[in-house]
């Protein structure tokens, strides 16, 4: 580990890469949401590291959830989930931004999704 001063005080911390990359169980690999922008479906594909609990859960942009669509254990490997654009009632979301939140035990990934007309 190496430190470096700034003229303004500033300390930054350089830590030598080892080329090893621990991966905690249930960890995400990759993650990603397609089409983005889209106007009906969207495909939600991430891969799990190993076996482990996995949520998916959409969320406007005040954080509140609006559905919940996986709360369940996996298994490692590559996987695909499909949003309709639907809410826990069954109405079809408006247009706007919104938050599909992957969660695992160890990990979470957040991403931006944009639904139009």
């Amino acid at each position: 580990m190496h430190f470096i001063k700034t003229l303004f005080g500033i300390v930054f911390f350089i830590i030598p890469f080892t080329g090893l990359i621990a991966q905690p169980a249930g960890s995400l690999g990759e993650s990603k949401a397609y089409p983005n922008p889209f106007m009906e479906n969207i495909t939600i594909e991430y891969h799990l590291q190993q076996d482990g609990r996995v949520e998916i859960q959409i969320n406007n942009i005040l954080g509140q959830q609006i559905k919940s669509l996986v709360k369940e254990d996996q298994q490692a490997g590559l996987q695909r989930v499909k949003w309709d654009g639907m809410d826990e009632s069954g109405s079809l979301v408006r247009t706007g931004m919104y938050y599909i939140t992957l969660r695992t035990p160890s990990d979470k990934t957040v991403i931006k999704v944009m639904k139009t007309k």
